[in-house]
């Protein structure tokens, strides 16, 4: 509130997640302050629950690991892959939003082909969940084999 105002919250006192996105995706210098405001708090939690673990690997989904420089928090890099346009009909379909802020939302993401290239393993998601879910479980005997041998986390 002390930052963006009042606006962005609705009577009950609630984050008006929808008002905030919008001004955030068209104003950089609104979008740097939420992301200083946000970006600590949510790797502070990452590491802490890293530290409480006790399995062979975790996986930690970070939207924006290459935009925040977070590589260094792992060991692998799993990116799931979609064609553009897919990519863009998920996000229309999952938010309600416009195209154009559609459209925002991926230009303020590393791009695909970089993705891509950082990537140590990839996922590709255009296709039925069943063949999404064996992709997983390839990767879960994978990563739980590869943990086991070298005793790391990955």
């Amino acid at each position: 509130k002390a930052t963006f105002g009042t606006e962005f919250f609705v009577s009950s006192n609630e984050l008006n997640r929808k008002a905030l996105r919008d001004k955030v995706f068209k104003d950089r210098t609104s979008r740097n302050k939420l992301e200083a405001i946000l970006h600590p708090k949510v790797f502070e939690s990452i590491e802490k629950k890293i530290q409480d673990m006790d399995t062979g690997y975790c996986i930690l989904s970070i939207p924006l690991l290459f935009e925040t420089n977070s590589e260094h928090l792992v060991d692998t890099i799993l990116v799931i892959d979609c064609k553009e346009e897919l990519q863009l009909k998920r996000i229309l379909n999952r938010d309600g939003i416009t195209l154009e802020i559609a459209t925002d939302i991926i230009s303020n993401q590393v791009n695909r082909e970089k993705r891509l290239d950082k990537a140590n393993e990839i996922i590709t998601n255009n296709c039925v969940l069943e063949t999404l879910d064996n992709q997983v479980q390839e990767l879960h005997e994978i990563y739980t084999n590869r943990s086991l041998s070298n005793n790391q986390i990955l």
